[in-house]
């Protein structure tokens, strides 16, 4: 288990952490950009459920986490 900080200061537990990347379309360029996110597999007290953070603002809040 992995913990985490996410973008409101919440600590959470994830399972697992991974870069992903999504094309977002830029209609004022008119053609697609990638972005890149961290893809995080949170563990609740009941169930589990992804969340995807921008890489950036992960690595802020999360500087000893390696992904």
């Amino acid at each position: 288990m992995i913990e985490i900080v996410d973008e409101n200061g919440s600590k959470k537990l994830a399972k697992s952490l991974r870069v992903v990347e999504h094309k977002i379309y830029d209609q004022i360029n008119d053609q697609y950009i990638t972005e890149k996110y961290v893809e995080a597999h949170i563990i609740g007290k009941q169930f589990e459920w992804v969340e995807y953070y921008p890489l950036d603002k992960f690595r802020k809040l999360n500087p000893g986490v390696k992904i």
